[in-house]
């Protein structure tokens, strides 16, 4: 099971995130928006281990990445960046969301 802490996921996104499943609490997916268009979406199922991270742009049809990881162990959080621990993986994937989206595999 992933762990995580709410409070640090919200304090990013600064929103409280959409449960998609009715009743189900360890699904759910954040999103932010920046001033010029691009949208950042965090999803994430505890009980998989898993997290879907993807980079949409308005203008465009398709994402510009959208990745999903498995076995991820740990979420992390900070003001600017998300860190995810991944089983058996020595360096974090890193995730900057400001100044601007970025990942760092």
């Amino acid at each position: 099971m992933t762990k995580y802490d709410n409070y640090e996921l919200l304090e990013l996104f600064e929103k409280e995130p959409f449960f998609p499943y009715k009743g189900e609490t360890e699904i759910f997916d954040y999103s932010k928006n920046d001033e010029f268009g691009f949208k950042f979406t965090l999803y994430v199922n505890i009980y998989e281990e898993t997290c879907i991270v993807s980079l949409r742009y308005k203008d465009f049809k398709v994402p510009i990445f959208d990745i999903k990881f498995e076995k991820i162990t740990n979420i992390k959080c900070d003001n600017e960046k998300i860190i995810l621990t991944q089983e058996n993986r020595e360096n974090n994937i890193i995730i900057s969301v400001k100044p601007s989206f970025s990942i760092n595999l």
